[in-house]
């Protein structure tokens, strides 16, 4: 009985400390909507004829194809990585925006928004702090 006892409260305490590494901080929580509806409205946006028609007025095809292809794409399943407490998400997520931000500089002459630069700051570095909760 003193086994079953012992072995019971292993357990329990393994799946409470699983539970509460596994928890969502709030912050990320915030920030991972707010990236969700970002990348979601953006991709809508461009999907339709009036928005494509004017980013392709705005930037090269080979650009805002790779935007409708892979970046806002690819960006939802990142963010939801990070939603769902993922390392992946937050490995790719890095990647894609530092991709992304070469091509803006290298290929386009173009800067990234000061906006978008802060928030992609502060969504790495917030995964970043909680990156050891994530499996």
């Amino acid at each position: 009985m003193s086994n079953e006892t012992v072995s019971g409260s292993s357990e329990d305490h393994k799946a409470s400390s699983n539970a509460l590494f596994q928890k969502r901080p709030f912050v990320l929580t915030i920030i991972c909507v707010l990236y969700l509806f970002i990348f979601v409205r953006e991709f809508i946006k461009l999907i339709t004829p009036v928005g494509y028609s004017a980013a392709l007025a705005e930037l090269p095809g080979w650009f805002v194809l790779s935007q409708l292809i892979i970046f806002y794409p690819i960006g939802i399943t990142s963010v939801l990585g990070v939603w769902f407490m993922r390392r992946w998400g937050l490995y790719i997520f890095g990647f894609l925006t530092l991709l992304s931000w070469t091509l803006m500089v290298f290929s386009l002459n173009l800067l990234p928004h000061i906006k978008a630069v802060l928030l992609s700051v502060g969504f790495c570095v917030t995964g970043l702090i909680y990156i050891n909760r994530m499996k």
